[in-house]
């Protein structure tokens, strides 16, 4: 909620306003002597401002010392986002360059002959013994009761 202060100096400013327009309207304030008015009104308001700014002490951060420190500061930054940039354009560069090298030619499948290995490993990992045959006949046989 704003100060009791601060609602009566809105209101005076808002009352002259519109005492001012009703002099406009009315012909009894000429535009000149509204422009005169608001030029003194921004003179004030620069008055107050360079008051305050007179009298406001001087911060540590307003030292040169901190204003080295901030040059600095923006210098690093400055050269990390370049090196982020340079690094960034040579990742988009090498996944152009690598996109094109991905594409699978399926092509090369027709010419594809499966190698002697291949069968020999197949058949080594698949015991072929009379104990298996035995078993694959008895399965065979529980099948063909099962169906019928």
């Amino acid at each position: 909620m704003p100060a009791s202060s601060e609602v009566e100096d809105f209101t005076d400013q808002v009352d002259e306003a519109c005492r001012l327009i009703a002099g406009l309207q009315a012909g009894s304030v000429s535009p000149e002597e509204f422009d005169r008015r608001e030029a003194v009104k921004v003179k004030e308001a620069a008055a107050k401002e360079a008051k305050q700014q007179a009298t406001r002490p001087v911060l540590p951060e307003e030292t040169a010392e901190r204003q080295q420190q901030l040059k600095q500061k923006i210098a690093d930054l400055q050269n990390s986002q370049q090196k982020k940039q340079k690094a960034r354009q040579r990742y988009n560069d090498h996944v152009s360059q690598q996109s094109s090298k991905h594409v699978t030619d399926y092509t090369k499948w027709d010419f594809f002959t499966p190698d002697d290995e291949d069968d020999d490993l197949i058949n080594s990992l698949t015991p072929n013994n009379p104990q298996l045959k035995a078993m694959e006949a008895d399965i065979d046989a529980r099948h063909a009761r099962l169906d019928s």
